[in-house]
């Protein structure tokens, strides 16, 4: 991932058989150029991702840079935004397990990087102190 400011990425979800719209689809991904085409206009991306792409290829794409700035002490954010259904939950969120084993492919972006933070952390615990707040919210509306 580029060292920016801001890093859009998009992954649209995919469209089950019995999707309407799938006959109708206007979406076309151009991967190799990250942008995507709708309809006759085309949108460009910090990066594309196939709708199938795994969870686990998305954060290593997307946040290991970012938690070596974390781990400077500097601030980041991640944020999902889309329609209702779009993978959001998914893509962001928690994936329960009886094991308890995160690093599965369907483990989403919170779960990983708390990992990899508190692996990181302990790894350094005799050399620094360290002190986490974190804050997560999602947003429903009925």
């Amino acid at each position: 991932m580029a060292n920016k400011n801001i890093y859009v990425a998009l992954r649209p979800r995919p469209l089950d058989a019995s999707s309407s719209c799938i006959e109708n689809m206007v979406l076309r991904l151009d991967i190799e150029k990250n942008a995507v085409w709708m309809q006759d206009n085309s949108y460009s991306f910090d990066h594309v991702f196939d709708s199938l792409d795994s969870n686990a290829l998305v954060y290593n794409v997307l946040v290991p840079e970012s938690l070596k700035v974390l781990l400077e002490g500097f601030n980041f954010t991640i944020l999902a935004y889309g329609q209702t259904g779009s993978g959001k939950s998914y893509t962001m969120g928690t994936h329960y397990d009886q094991s308890k084993e995160i690093n599965t492919n369907n483990a989403g972006i919170i779960p990983r990087i708390l990992q990899d933070l508190f692996d990181a952390i302990k790894k350094k615990e005799e050399e620094v102190e360290t002190a986490i707040k974190v804050s997560f919210m999602e947003v429903m509306i009925y």
